[in-house]
């Protein structure tokens, strides 16, 4: 297909563009290095950072020898943690003399975060390339890249919405093109997806042969070749996802089927007698929320999170809220211009299809969301299921808007160009807010560090634990 003129100025790269990107990133990234040597207040990093240093240094210390057995196996997780096992060997050589034991992991811990902060506007750039849409809508993106994932620490997670967002990206290119590199593409990137974070593996693996379905009868395709689409393009999404399947089916199996004395939330042992399809009906369990609930855990799990908490009460107006009241209230500008801005006749066919596309997306995982429970109760617990998809809804949300921010038409102008203010004041202070966070955690836990390196090795200590 060739691009009409119009197409070709829509998604022609704008030399401002790339620069702006750097910048925003830079501000973004720029709150994980205001203390290189300090404690980021992300909740469960800690935790992560614990097994990571069981596993960088397994071979050479005796105690977790003793302690902790290496077990090699393929399970999720594994990129996070094997990323910053094999970065945290820079991290050990570019360590100043006597620092402590975790100064390289959690360097590369660092890198590694800034790494998926990063990632995200460049998925959400080459995802806006596909479907021919305005490069510039890449500024709604920036707010979210600080999201509620990322103070919980969640970095798996996070390691995986750029990767979701290629995947995307490559399956329309495979859908407008075609091509058996482009299909091997879309299966190494489920792969990688699947030793980075279950969930959004799951939802690709359910949203991509139901896209293909969907754009198989699409009026923007030749109806040349539409039974053969309909027939072929479903089941070869299937068949890409399999290979990935294959990746985590032994650890699935092993630890959530056959696996003797399964815990479930109430502390039940799961029983292992019965039938293959009674055990697999025991390995699912979830807490589902009504719809208006889910509606309200979207407001909830906006920006707000990101305010700091201070002992004198300074930010008692929540900035967080603020950060929330600019998004929505600029994003909401943006959806009005997208609606009264005249139909463009001269778009090209490819570019028809790529907006078909993510608009499908997009809906298809809010209804995901809704679908999915709060919290997975058993064969684990895993807090936070579906509320991890609101930066990815609001994400697709960016990208399926057929708007230019900054040529914006003549009748809807004035409302753009201000919610592209908004939008990019919104992605300023969010980024503020997380440094002073940050910058406020080393001034009340900084002395933390030097309590660490006062204890000496191999000796018990007694942790007393403020009520605040």
């Amino acid at each position: 297909m060739t691009p009409t003129p119009a197409t070709t100025q829509a998604t022609a790269r704008s030399p401002w563009l790339g620069l702006v990107v750097l910048l925003l990133t830079a501000w973004t990234v720029a709150p994980l290095w205001i203390a290189p040597g300090g404690l980021l207040p992300l909740v469960d990093v800690g935790s992560h950072l614990h097994l990571i240093t069981l596993l960088h240094h397994h071979d050479s210390s005796e105690l977790f020898q003793h302690h902790y057995q290496r077990v090699h196996a393929i399970v999720p997780y594994l990129g996070y943690y094997k990323l910053v096992d094999w970065l945290a060997y820079v991290g050990d050589w570019l360590a100043p003399q006597g620092a402590g034991l975790s100064w390289g992991i959690e360097w590369a811990n660092r890198v590694v975060l800034s790494l998926c902060l990063a990632a995200v506007p460049q998925a959400a750039l080459a995802l806006l390339r596909a479907s021919g849409h305005s490069r510039w809508l890449v500024l709604a993106v920036f707010p979210w890249l600080l999201n509620s994932d990322f103070w919980l620490g969640f970095v798996s997670f996070l390691l995986s919405i750029p990767l979701f967002l290629w995947t995307l990206a490559a399956h329309l290119r495979l859908l407008q093109r075609g091509g058996a590199w482009r299909a091997a593409f879309v299966a190494a990137l489920l792969c990688t997806l699947s030793v980075t974070h279950y969930l959004l593996w799951s939802v690709a693996l359910a949203l991509l042969p139901v896209l293909a379905l969907r754009m198989a009868t699409s009026r923007h395709l030749p109806a040349e070749g539409r039974l053969r689409r309909l027939l072929w393009w479903p089941l070869r999404e299937l068949l890409l996802g399999l290979p990935s399947i294959g990746v985590l089916l032994p650890w699935f199996l092993r630890y959530f089927v056959f696996a003797e004395g399964v815990k479930t939330s109430d502390q039940q042992v799961a029983a292992t007698q019965g039938t293959l399809l009674e055990r697999l009906s025991r390995v699912y369990g979830g807490e589902h929320l009504a719809p208006v609930d889910n509606l309200r855990q979207i407001s909830e799990h906006l920006f707000n999170i990101a305010e700091p908490q201070t002992a004198s009460g300074r930010w008692t107006q929540h900035p967080g809220e603020l950060a929330t009241l600019l998004w929505l209230t600029g994003f909401g500008l943006w959806i009005f211009g997208a609606a009264k801005q005249p139909h463009d006749p001269d778009r090209s066919s490819e570019t028809k299809l790529g907006s078909s596309y993510v608009g499908w997306a997009l809906f298809g995982v809010v209804l995901i969301y809704l679908i999915f429970p709060a919290h997975l109760v058993r064969p684990i617990i895993l807090w936070g299921v579906n509320f991890r998809l609101i930066e990815v809804m609001a994400i697709l949300g960016v990208v399926a808007l057929p708007l230019q921010p900054l040529r914006p038409a003549a009748t809807v102008r004035f409302q753009v160009w201000i919610g592209t203010g908004l939008l990019a004041g919104a992605a300023l202070l969010v980024a503020a807010v997380a440094g002073l966070t940050v910058h406020q955690t080393q001034l009340e836990y900084g002395v933390i560090r030097e309590a660490y390196d006062a204890i000496p090795p191999h000796k018990r200590v007694l942790t007393l634990r403020s009520k605040r």
